[in-house]
């Protein structure tokens, strides 16, 4: 398991996470606004949240080709990210992400890639 130490600040509309490592930060909007229709690819891509109940759903895309998904398929700009986060407790956070991505072709001619 890979720890960083973070920091979150939430205001009413936005969510800001703080990376120890090289000084990183992600912003996720909070305010309603749409996802930009061309963002200009960045290293934490472009967020935006909405609460679902007790849990904030954020969606991230114009990543830099920078990421890996979690089975290894190297992330592009035309990827999604779709995450939910729920606090079970003071200090604990559970999230579950998915990564919507055109999964390269692995044998091209031959057929399905699964």
């Amino acid at each position: 398991m890979h720890f960083v130490m973070r920091k979150i600040i939430h205001m009413p509309d936005s969510l800001t996470i703080l990376d120890e490592y090289m000084g990183q930060y992600r912003q996720i909007f909070l305010d309603g606004r749409p996802l930009p229709k061309d963002p200009e690819p960045m290293f934490k891509g472009y967020s935006v949240g909405r609460w679902e109940g007790d849990t904030l759903v954020v969606e991230t895309i114009g990543i830099k080709e920078n990421w890996f998904n979690g089975e290894g398929y190297p992330l592009t700009e035309q990827a999604r990210i779709i995450e939910r986060v729920r606090r079970l407790d003071y200090g604990n956070l559970k999230s579950k992400s998915r990564s919507m991505i055109q999964r390269p072709i692995r044998n091209p001619g031959r057929g399905p890639s699964n």
